[in-house]
């Protein structure tokens, strides 16, 4: 296994579409040295700055300077660190010193003090493309593209989408380069990706969908040759016996509010659109806003344009199957490749929530989904789009956990059991306690999660009670509905 632990300067530029994260402050370089554990980690792009905000949080030391400042609030130092290309790349690198130095900060009894008390951790997390690219790094143990900010000689990468060109500027400290996925001219699909990227062993996959759910064609992106053919019954196995289920990953279905749509509570929507309706339009049955049932008599009118995921994304894993049923066996319909001009074209669409929330707010009449978020900075960042209500059913935690909103999954952090036996202390008590600490301790603040009954602290009440909604039941496959637990 090829671990680079090499960091050349502090992380220098904000997490600009991840409003909850701090706003850019002081920053003092990192030298190599100053690295003790290095992680890679690989899946959902919805769940990533949930997960990064909670080491932040709960486990980074807060009271350790010299790395971070933080540029919001007042009083206090912060040492996370945090690097996001700008424009939508979505391959990047966080650093994190870890509470129980000698400080007195307390480190969280699931992690080691031994082997990361007072540590610095270098956390890369590659989710570009979504759930399915942590499962091919981390149950299939291959190596896929991660940041490489050290680096500009580029790579040979099979794990990155054949996409038509996806490029990305970056600031890393004092340095600036830039990194580019483009395919070659191969007839094994295989693409080459250049600048500051490396291919490196996932540690961690992180997929808000069940992997039974990628047994099906229509949800695991076989076009690309290092993906390999969809799961078998075995993997599914194997990874069910690996896995652990953690929180809750609420989605919404968010649209442009340019045909019409309103809201008296931003963000969202005053418009309810029934599950078959959005199933109408997902199929590309429906391309007006003024054919669909639902919206009869609202005056909402145009054409409809559709921002979707890539195939392998646990958002749109999610979606599809709830909708559409997609995978699902009988009744299964196909997902419409019709997608919205800045969507991209076959096979781009948007690899990343953020490029997804990029296509709904900048472009008139479209809908897409990601997961839910109801902060004001969110709403902020994203002026011109809604949540939809399904049915009637606004989503929030309150509705996801007593089970009438029906839009929510597990999220499973995978460990790599195979890598992880060549791994070094460090990087094996970060991986097991990052598990045994989503595991049990409620879920974060953030929107976008709800406990669940499944997992060791918590037990269902009903009905749930804030501040930690705890899930009536959980749902083991996007296919089957809520299996209520009281």
């Amino acid at each position: 296994m090829r671990i680079n632990t090499q960091v050349a300067a502090a992380v220098a530029a904000v997490l600009a579409t991840s409003p909850a994260l701090a706003a850019p402050g002081t920053w003092t370089p990192l030298t190599p040295a100053q690295i003790n554990v290095t992680v890679n980690i690989a899946g959902s792009s919805a769940a990533r700055d949930m997960i990064i905000l909670e080491l932040d949080q709960q486990l980074c030391d807060r009271n350790v300077g010299g790395v971070y400042t933080s540029g919001v609030g007042s009083g206090g130092t912060d040492s996370l660190s945090f690097y996001k290309v700008s424009g939508d790349g979505d391959l990047r690198a966080f650093t994190c010193t870890f509470k129980g130095g000698a400080d007195g900060s307390v480190l969280d009894s699931g992690f080691s003090p031994t082997n990361l008390a007072g540590k610095n951790v270098l956390i890369y997390y590659r989710s570009d493309g979504g759930s399915v690219w942590g499962l091919i790094g981390a149950l299939r143990n291959t190596q896929i593209i991660r940041a490489d900010f050290t680096s500009t000689a580029g790579a040979v990468n099979p794990g990155v989408p054949a996409v038509t060109n996806d490029a990305s500027a970056y600031t890393y400290g004092t340095l600036t380069g830039t990194y580019s996925i483009v395919p070659a001219a191969t007839v094994d699909g295989q693409t080459t990706a250049t600048g500051a990227v490396a291919l490196d062993t996932v540690l961690l996959g992180v997929q808000d969908v069940d992997a039974a759910n990628y047994t099906s064609a229509a949800q695991w992106p076989t076009a690309v040759k290092v993906a390999g053919p969809v799961l078998t019954a075995a993997e599914v196995t194997t990874e069910s016996s690996s896995d652990a289920v953690t929180v809750g990953q609420i989605f919404g279905v968010i649209v442009n509010k340019s045909p019409g749509f309103t809201s008296a509570t931003p963000p969202i929507a005053d418009q309810s659109l029934s599950a078959a309706d959005i199933g109408g339009i997902f199929s590309h049955f429906y391309t007006d806003w003024s054919q669909v049932p639902s919206l009869k008599g609202t005056g909402i009118t145009g054409a409809i344009g559709i921002c979707r995921r890539d195939i392998g994304s646990g958002s749109h894993v999610t979606v599809a199957t709830y909708f559409l049923h997609t995978g699902c066996g009988r009744g299964s319909t196909a997902f419409t490749t019709v997608v919205a001009a800045a969507s991209g074209t076959t096979p781009l669409f948007n690899s990343s929530t953020g490029k997804e929330l990029t296509c709904v707010n900048a472009n008139a009449g479209t809908i897409g989904y990601s997961s839910y978020d109801d902060t004001a900075s969110f709403v902020a960042a994203q002026p011109s789009t809604y949540f939809l209500k399904i049915s009637g059913v606004a989503p929030g935690k309150l509705n996801s956990a007593n089970g009438t909103y029906p839009l929510w999954e597990e999220l499973h952090f995978l460990p790599n059991t195979t890598a992880l036996t060549t791994a070094t202390p460090g990087q094996v008590d970060f991986v097991n306690g990052i598990v045994t600490f989503f595991q049990t301790a409620p879920a974060p603040a953030a929107a976008s999660t709800i406990s669940l009954s499944e997992t060791n602290i918590n037990t269902p009440v009903d009905p749930p009670v804030a501040p930690n909604w705890v899930a009536l039941g959980g749902r083991a496959n996007a296919c089957s509905t809520l299996q209520n637990s009281h």
